[in-house]
């Protein structure tokens, strides 16, 4: 539970960036498998590192938009709120 917008704000822009980073590490993972397809065949299902790399692709990407308009919507959230809070305390001195 957050008490402030920053606080609210900055736990959401983590939790971006954290997708960020996970969709991110995926990739390198699929890029690691490429190299070492020896490492990941499965001799029962046929598999292959092609095949699993094509499959976490699109999670990787997925987990990366997230991450990035979870970002995106944090900073302007936190913006607006900052805007607001100036708005009240210059009409406060007003009155």
């Amino acid at each position: 539970m957050a008490t402030t917008h920053a606080a609210r704000c900055g736990s959401r822009m983590g939790l971006g960036i954290t997708l960020l980073r996970y969709g991110l590490f995926i990739r390198s993972r699929d890029v690691e498998a490429e190299l070492n397809e020896y490492r990941y065949y499965d001799p029962q299902s046929g598999e292959t590192a092609e095949h699993l790399s094509s499959q976490n692709m699109w999670l990787s990407y997925l987990l990366m938009l997230i991450g990035f308009f979870m970002i995106i919507q944090s900073n302007l959230e936190y913006y607006r709120a900052s805007k607001l809070r100036a708005v009240i305390l210059t009409t406060e001195h007003r009155v």
